[in-house]
């Protein structure tokens, strides 16, 4: 599936705000540098640097480095994860599948490339979910909003009357979808089999599913 990365969703939604040319730029900057090399490490001098501006511009327009770290949240939650889970049902529903395990497959396959893809970006917003709990309820919240309700009725057609298939039926398949992805997103420098990986999941859930 050919999607926007999050990089490029982000830099949309930051040329649509009310934010400077300076601020984007700021924001931008340190997306790249806290995915790179973590939030704690990352110096304003280093955002400044990387956004071609001073150092005194940077607090000019943020108190802290804190501050400038809720700035990037804010788009990517209230935006770019939205424009995310829309990319994803929209060329989900130009699909045809004959079987749930096709289906499945591409699902299963298409996520966790995305993740591979926007891994180092991913980590950034993942540390700071584990530790904000309303970041974490909008997260969850966006989630169930906009794919639950697109995704689920496709698969549900492939169930049996005696046995259907409800969103717990899957919850599985997102523990197993994690057990591969959480080391790629924690270890960037790891590799990982996507078809591999999508393969051994859908050994594991199928006879249940089915």
């Amino acid at each position: 599936m050919q999607v926007n990365s999050v990089e490029t969703l982000l830099a949309n939604s930051l040329a649509q705000s009310d934010l400077s040319e300076k601020q984007q730029n700021v924001l931008k900057a340190c997306l790249k540098l806290f995915s790179e090399q973590g939030y704690d490490r990352t110096t304003t001098a280093d955002i400044a640097n990387l956004a071609g501006v001073s150092e005194g511009t940077v607090y000019k327009h943020f108190k802290n480095k804190r501050e400038i770290l809720d700035a990037l949240l804010e788009p990517l939650k209230a935006s770019v994860l939205p424009a995310v889970a829309d990319e994803f049902v929209a060329e989900t529903g130009k699909q045809h599948f004959d079987s749930l395990e096709a289906a499945l497959r591409f699902l299963i396959s298409d996520r966790m490339r995305f993740v591979v893809d926007n891994r180092l970006i991913i980590r950034v917003f993942l540390q700071e979910v584990l530790v904000n709990t309303d970041l974490f309820d909008s997260a969850l919240a966006m989630a169930k909003q906009r794919f639950v309700p697109a995704v689920l009725p496709m698969l549900a057609n492939f169930s049996q009357p005696q046995h259907p298939l409800t969103l717990e039926s899957f919850r599985p398949i997102f523990g197993l979808m994690l057990t591969y992805l959480l080391p790629v997103i924690l270890k960037p420098a790891l590799q990982l089999d996507v078809d591999q990986a999508t393969a051994k999941i859908l050994t594991s859930v199928m006879p249940a599913l089915t």
